[in-house]
């Protein structure tokens, strides 16, 4: 990856240079980021790429010449991505309490939705929760 930022014009050019894929399906999935730019790339064939980015303020330059454009890659097949966007979902999409015979909207959290997320912190930290006994506590209504 290679910036230029043309001051006079307060344009930043990226070009990104993709190369070596794992497999045939496998592309370079990027969020570039400063306080005001959010842009999303997906580069499936290999090679040079340029990205054009005009800073629109003071601050977006400031942060610029001190940090530059964040970046973060996610190389992954077309496959692995809907997998983490269905991962996604299950850990946050359920328990919307409109009925109580189907698991998706029943009134509490599903116990599938229990596992995603326990497993995905199991996953990216490393951390496994451990159930702790539930207790009943009486609360002066005065007091809340």
């Amino acid at each position: 990856m290679d910036m230029t930022y043309n001051e006079g014009d307060n344009q930043v050019e990226l070009v990104v240079t993709t190369a070596g894929k794992r497999s045939l399906t496998c592309n370079d999935f990027f969020l570039i980021a400063d306080i005001e730019i959010y842009h999303v790339e997906d580069f499936i064939l290999e090679g040079a790429h340029k990205l054009n980015f005009k800073l629109a303020t003071k601050n977006s330059k400031i942060d610029l010449s001190a940090t530059g454009l964040q970046t973060y890659l996610f190389c992954e097949s077309l496959q692995d991505e809907l997998l983490s966007v269905i991962t996604t979902v299950k850990a946050f999409a359920g328990g919307f309490g409109l009925h109580g015979n189907v698991p998706f909207f029943e009134p509490k959290v599903p116990a599938y939705m229990e596992k995603a997320n326990k497993d995905f912190l199991h996953w990216s930290i490393g951390y496994d929760l451990v159930e702790r006994p539930t207790r009943k506590i009486e609360f002066d209504e005065s007091q809340i």
